[in-house]
């Protein structure tokens, strides 16, 4: 099997499994706007859950995009033996400063919520303090995740980090089906904490079988350290200012009416779902890939590769933001709307999610071509990209706030992200020339032409079917085959407008399931 072939096969189960990983988590969602709804409470709880996020993405983004290329030049160099006594380094050194990290958010958790939720007080605020508090700890479990997950993905083993969400979610779901109601919100915040440490639990196994084992190593003049530290410093510097755009968002919407932060949250967890099963699988197996084909000086396959990825996002993101937008309100209200989320938080929840899926083909072209900055161990241009976005995110958020209330915020992180991807390929167009610019304008007008024909379907069917269907299950069922109808039409078309990709992979499933026909 060639390597394209594998990277494929790799891919598509990388997605079935996240696919089912985010049902799950989507479940949990689910269960969370049962449980609590959109009011004070889960305020609070999405404040908290920014509040760790900028940590977590912190760490995450040192780990996922700068230690793979360092596993890999490191394992070629020194061997297996060389990249496990690194690992432990990295790992002791990595729990040393997360307990520190912990007890700096317990010692100032009273003013870091003052910061990001400054429109909080009273009960809200006090409620927020107690549970940031609690929760804090997760973090060191999240970053030795995060280290396994690198160490995995270096050696090409992608199918266990992408499951870490199942136990994840099990933990979460167990908590609100049986306890939630005995012990609320600050009862999650212990699950939570449980949650991240069944990841590591899940992933360490399968890193012994690769030859993994502990050692008390501490060695803060590694090789390996001073280079992970010196391609990781612009990517810190950039997912703080990005999170901290975030933390913003969710400040500047704590003033707004009750309920507006878990409005904006809901929505993102939906953009998420899609970000996460269709994108991330993809790059998840792509990132290793592209770094060792830089390695090798490989100009053109390297161009290749990026080129047939970015046609991938345009056929997944454009599709779904029409369908989106066109299907938003029942989508939300059938996932969402049960118990204490209303048709009001269906209503407000949808006006954030078309705003946001304008920026969708954005964040994939973005994810994209940052991954392909690391893989050439450049980390300073999404840096610059990034800062820029953020500089015109505030701007936007403070002058669509006025006008379009929380919907502005939404509406100002799609054009800042927007405005990142479209830095970064103008600097990769510098940086390695021509890549085949044409052929995906080509494509990308294609899919356009495909999507808005599937958009036209999708607008026919809820107006005539959905908006006559009543009870959940007829609903459900109608989206359902809505989806399927409109996906069928929009795969069709790319097929008939000769968009290569979609072609290979009929291709592909016809001779694979061709038996089932004869």
């Amino acid at each position: 099997m060639s390597r394209s072939a594998k990277a494929a096969k790799s891919a598509l189960l990388i997605m079935i499994i996240i696919f089912f990983s985010k049902a799950l988590g989507f479940f949990r969602e689910v269960l969370i706007a049962s449980r609590f709804g959109a009011g004070a409470v889960t305020d609070s709880y999405f404040i908290i859950y920014t509040i760790i996020t900028i940590v977590i993405a912190t760490l995450n983004s040192i780990f996922s995009t700068t230690l793979v290329p360092v596993f890999i030049q490191m394992e070629e160099k020194g061997g297996a033996s060389q990249k496990n006594k690194f690992t432990n380094n990295l790992l002791n050194i990595t729990i040393i400063i997360t307990l520190i990290i912990t007890a700096g958010i317990w010692l100032l958790a009273p003013n870091i919520v003052k910061i990001i939720a400054s429109g909080f007080e009273g009960e809200s605020y006090a409620l927020t303090v107690h549970m940031l508090r609690i929760v804090a700890p997760m973090i060191i479990f999240v970053a030795i995740a995060s280290i396994f997950t690198a160490y995995l993905q270096s050696r090409e083993h992608f199918a266990v980090p992408a499951a870490t969400g199942f136990p994840l979610n099990m933990v979460y779901i167990a908590y609100l089906l049986v306890l939630a109601s005995a012990f609320g919100m600050k009862g999650f915040m212990v699950a939570i904490i449980i949650a991240q440490l069944s990841t590591v639990l899940f992933q360490l196994p399968s890193a012994i079988k690769l030859g993994y084992s502990y050692s008390p190593v501490l060695d803060l003049k590694n090789e390996g350290l001073r280079e992970l530290l010196l391609l990781a410093t612009p990517v810190v510097v950039g997912t703080i200012l990005q999170q901290i755009n975030q933390a913003i968002d969710k400040s500047i919407a704590s003033n707004l009416a009750s309920g507006s932060i878990s409005s904006l949250s809901y929505a993102t967890k939906l953009e998420e779902l899609i970000i996460g099963v269709f994108i991330f699988s993809v790059l998840t197996v792509i990132f290793p890939i592209l770094t060792q084909e830089s390695q090798k000086e490989n100009l053109e396959d390297f161009k290749r590769i990026m080129g047939n990825v970015i046609t991938l996002v345009f056929i997944i993101t454009i599709p779904v933001t029409i369908a989106g937008i066109i299907m938003a309100e029942p989508a939300i209200e059938i996932i969402f709307q049960r118990g204490a989320f209303d048709q009001a938080a269906t209503e407000k929840a949808a006006g954030a999610f078309v705003f946001y899926l304008l920026g969708l083909t954005g964040i994939g072209l973005r994810d994209t071509l940052s991954k392909v900055f690391y893989s050439l161990k450049d980390t300073k241009t999404p840096l610059m990209a990034g800062a820029v976005s953020v500089a015109l995110n505030i701007i936007l958020n403070f002058v669509l706030v006025r006008h379009l209330d929380y919907q502005g915020l939404a509406l100002a992180t799609s054009i800042a992200v927007m405005t990142s991807a479209l830095l970064l390929i103008i600097s990769i167009r510098k940086k390695i020339g021509k890549f085949g610019g044409v052929r995906l304008a080509r494509n990308f007008l294609k899919i356009i032409a495909a999507s808005i024909m599937m958009g036209l379907l999708l607008y026919l069917l809820r107006e005539k079917l959905l908006y006559h269907q009543e009870g959940f299950i007829k609903r459900a069922a109608a989206l359902g085959f809505m989806i399927i109808t409109g996906g069928g039409v929009y795969f069709g078309m790319c097929y008939l407008l000769k968009i290569n990709e979609v072609k290979y992979l009929w291709g592909k499933l016809n001779s694979r399931f061709k038996w089932l026909l004869q």
